[in-house]
């Protein structure tokens, strides 16, 4: 079953890979919404890269970990309330609003143990089988943790690629150019 399970994701990678992991937790958990997210750069946020509620894609959005759920998750390891979450998070307008009985979250951790992000569930009911939220969701966070570095490494590389070929373009300007024109060809390099 999890060789199947690993098979129809193998092929996947970025919010198409976010968004099928989030609907199949969101469908076999029976969950109202999944969402994965990225520790913003301060560690003060999480930025959601993509996810699965309502019967479809979420869309991107960014929120505080202050006073919510998921500030326990971050660093801290698996987190679940099972029941009136909405009750013990009264700041966190999202939840109350919804009126979330259920949470779980799962931290993302990076290879270096450092936190990369996590994933979420929620859902207006509350959560019976805690034990199969939590193994299914530590099914997918290795993997789900791997594609967060590598999008991290693909742009560090297309980043480096940008840099390099913007210094080749200035150099071959100026290795052309007369002393008197260096402005002129400057300046056009940098366009």
């Amino acid at each position: 079953a999890l060789d199947a399970l690993a098979a129809r994701y193998a092929f996947l990678s970025g919010v198409a890979f976010y968004e099928a992991v989030s609907r199949h937790l969101v469908d076999a958990l029976e969950l109202d919404r999944v969402f994965i997210g990225e520790l913003s750069r301060d560690g003060l946020g999480i930025e959601v890269r993509a996810g699965w509620g309502e019967g479809g894609p979420i869309q991107p959005f960014a929120y505080a970990l202050a006073d919510s759920p998921c500030d326990g998750t971050i660093g801290k390891g698996a987190c679940l309330y099972p029941r009136e979450v909405w009750r013990r998070f009264p700041r966190d307008r999202a939840l109350v609003e919804a009126r979330i009985e259920g949470y779980v979250g799962t931290p993302l951790v990076g290879r270096d143990g450092r936190p990369l992000g996590l994933i979420v569930g929620l859902t207006r009911h509350p959560l019976e089988d805690e034990a199969a939220v939590r193994t299914l969701l530590d099914i997918f966070d290795d993997r789900v943790a791997a594609e967060l570095q590598r999008e991290r490494a693909e742009a560090v590389l297309n980043r480096r690629i940008a840099f390099e070929r913007l210094v080749a373009r200035i150099s071959s300007e100026l290795i052309l150019a007369r002393p008197e024109d260096l402005d002129t060809h400057l300046a056009r390099a940098l366009e």
